[in-house]
């Protein structure tokens, strides 16, 4: 069936080197599965979710993704969704799957209620002006409307038997209606009797394993035909069922079983309905809920201002590119590595975003290949990897025994030898851990293997010798974090194509460190320092008064345009 090699793909992964769950969880994809699962409608569709994998095949990426825009362009036109309630039917599927057995009211009152929806929603998709590919998604799914009828003729939403549309249960409730009150009617004037005035401790009959009896004081005991069933705690209280109802309560259990009877026969009647839907039940709780997930995922759009990421094989473009998990406070993130131009070296002050910018591709790439939008600009194109590996933070084990920096390389020896030239390498604060000099070299040695490989890859630094590396490295691109030398703060924005400095001792002296210690800090570093920090500062400003003079000018045009549209408009 067409409807099955349309959602399959996504229950599998795709062919190529494996996700690295390691660095899923350095780049915290996990916490944007969990906000997915909160907007997922059904339990089931939220455990589809969790063993979806981070996939690698183009074009199952391709798909999913576009189902996904289309989803979230109709929401974005105003086209109002069906409220969706898709219980989990698992226990159900497995009990149908087994012969003879029959299933509880709630689970099939569960099934009516998923087949409810599921038929909303076929509908909705099949009758709104969609593209072709969503249409194609529902357009084979049967959805068995007689069964759902059946089930709510018997149960209300609630799971309540409607005794009163079924004429076999309705005769047999009314019988049990009359013995009830004929009980409680003699039961009344037993207690009432002043025969046996002072006998009983209250004049409230009560109920002992279904059948009506009287609270009678011990020391009358005989006093009174009947049955005694149990006493009280301390032995005062004798629950007697009185002569005159024992055979009318025996009538009572008799009605009571004939209806348990006849609703047993119902349910296995009704169980037997759907054990014939069950391959249509089977291939529609799969379908919907996956299609619940793909709802999701547009619902996520919608929530972040995502687009969709551009295919391409050439490289790596982020337009105005968000971190999700930051929030509103987000600062854009643009960059390009394109061409022969395979390793992006990022340099600049603590805090200033260097990380952030590293996780903010890893994440984004993960999110394409998980077939959603990105919260970027139109524009941003990425290629599908076939394997993400990052190295951030400090991943000492006190466990193995292993510092910092042996923890990092046999990080990067894993790496090294799994990387090819469709993979994304996220490696932060290279060549740190250890002596200056040597972290430098094995650092410049492991992007000298990523550019001979073609590995794209994203790389932060605080090494100065780096910085020149990355000018006179072919297929080395450098860049910064932008830092306001003003305000003495990181504007957390970057700057592609000029090395930053670390402005170590501005930050010092921000955060009080004495002036006297500050300014001889400055003199060892005036006596090793050339001008290229200097050129770097020079560089920096320019490009920041290039940008600037940019969004003027994009402003003007945009209020231009504006102007136009308004006197088109008259």
């Amino acid at each position: 069936m067409r409807v099955i090699s349309a959602f399959w793909p996504i229950l599998r992964n795709g062919r190529g080197a494996p996700m690295s769950e390691h660095a899923l969880r350095l780049l915290e994809f996990e916490r944007v599965r969990e906000e997915l699962a909160d907007l997922c409608a059904g339990p089931h569709s939220r455990d589809v979710l969790k063993r979806l994998p981070v996939w690698f095949e183009a074009q199952a990426v391709a798909e999913e993704r576009e189902r996904v825009r289309l989803l979230h362009l109709m929401m974005e036109s105003g086209k109002k969704f069906p409220a969706l309630e898709l219980p989990d039917l698992t226990g159900l599927i497995r009990l149908l799957g087994k012969e003879g057995t029959v299933a509880e009211g709630q689970a099939l009152v569960d099934l009516g209620v998923f087949l409810g929806s599921a038929g909303r929603l076929i509908r909705f998709l099949s009758e709104a002006e969609v593209s072709p590919l969503l249409r194609e998604t529902v357009a084979e799914l049967s959805v068995p409307n007689d069964l759902e009828r059946k089930i709510f003729r018997i149960f209300d939403r609630e799971g309540e038997v409607q005794v009163k549309l079924v004429p076999a249960l309705a005769s047999i409730q009314e019988s049990i209606k009359k013995l009830r009150a004929d009980i409680e009617k003699t039961a009344a004037a037993m207690l009432a009797n002043p025969e046996f005035s002072g006998f009983f401790q209250t004049n409230l009959a009560t109920i002992k394993d279904g059948r009506t009896v009287l609270p009678l004081k011990a020391r009358h005991k005989g006093k009174v035909k009947g049955i005694i069933h149990e006493s009280s705690g301390r032995g005062q209280t004798l629950y007697l069922e009185p002569q005159a109802v024992v055979e009318k309560n025996n009538r009572l259990v008799v009605e009571e079983h004939r209806f348990q009877a006849e609703l047993h026969k119902i349910l296995r009647e009704l169980t037997g309905e759907a054990r014939g839907h069950l391959p249509a039940i089977k291939i529609l709780f799969q379908a919907i809920s996956l299609l619940d997930v793909r709802i999701a995922k547009a619902c996520y759009a919608v929530r972040h201002r995502c687009t969709a990421a551009l295919d391409t094989a050439e490289g790596i473009v982020l337009r105005e590119a968000r971190h999700p998990l930051i929030g509103p406070g987000a600062v854009p993130v643009s960059l390009a590595l394109t061409g022969g131009e395979r390793v992006l070296l990022i340099t600049g002050p603590n805090t200033g975003g260097k990380t952030v910018t590293l996780k903010t591709v890893g994440l984004l790439a993960c999110m394409n290949q998980f077939g959603m939008e990105i919260p970027a600009a139109e524009g941003t194109a990425l290629p599908i990897f076939d394997g993400i590996f990052a190295d951030i933070g400090d991943e000492q084990s006190i466990e193995q025994s292993l510092s910092t920096f042996q923890a990092h390389m046999k990080n990067m020896a894993a790496v090294a030898g799994k990387a090819t030239s469709r993979s994304l390498v996220l490696l932060d604060e290279l060549g740190a851990g250890t002596d200056p000099q040597e972290g430098t070299a094995i650092a410049m040695a492991l992007l000298d293997h990523f550019v001979e490989t073609g590995t794209m890859t994203l790389a932060t630094t605080h090494h100065g010798i780096l910085k020149n590396y990355g000018f006179s490295k072919h297929g080395v691109v450098n860049a910064s974090v932008e830092f306001d030398a003003e305000r003495l703060a990181p504007t957390y924005r970057l700057i592609m194509g000029i090395p930053g400095e670390s402005h170590a001792l501005t930050i010092a002296r921000r955060n009080g460190l004495p002036h006297a210690i500050t300014a001889k800090a400055e003199q060892y570093l005036a006596e090793e320092r050339t001008d290229i920090g200097r050129m770097v500062e020079e560089l920096v400003a320019e490009k920041r008064r290039l940008i600037e003079q940019g969004e003027e000018q994009r402003e003007k045009v945009s209020a231009a345009e504006e102007k136009l549209r308004h006197a088109d408009l008259k």
